[in-house]
């Protein structure tokens, strides 16, 4: 799994069609990457959006219908209809 530091301190995880790397998983390691953590250090997902719902709405295969954005463990992430997401503090922490 790629996790790249742009040059404005978010977090990128380009969808990478040739794995079967899903998209809660990236952004799960994006977030921890970000806060500095370990991802078993996060909050539960499951208690900000379902899941299986969100690996539904954006498969490996970068066929997405949408684009989303939340907020996760103090950090806002959006995964765009590639699939790729992306994650940033907010600009207090930043």
């Amino acid at each position: 799994m790629d996790i790249e530091r742009t040059s404005g301190g978010e977090v990128h995880s380009p969808n990478d069609s040739e794995t079967d790397e899903s998209v809660t998983s990236r952004l799960l390691h994006c977030v921890a990457a970000l806060r500095g953590v370990d991802v078993v250090d996060l909050p539960p997902l499951g208690r900000t959006v379902d899941p299986e719902a969100l690996d539904a709405l954006f498969p490996p295969n970068g066929d997405g219908a949408c684009s989303l954005s939340l907020w996760f463990a103090e950090t806002r992430v959006t995964v765009d209809e590639n699939g790729d997401v992306w994650a940033n503090l907010p600009e207090e922490e930043g």
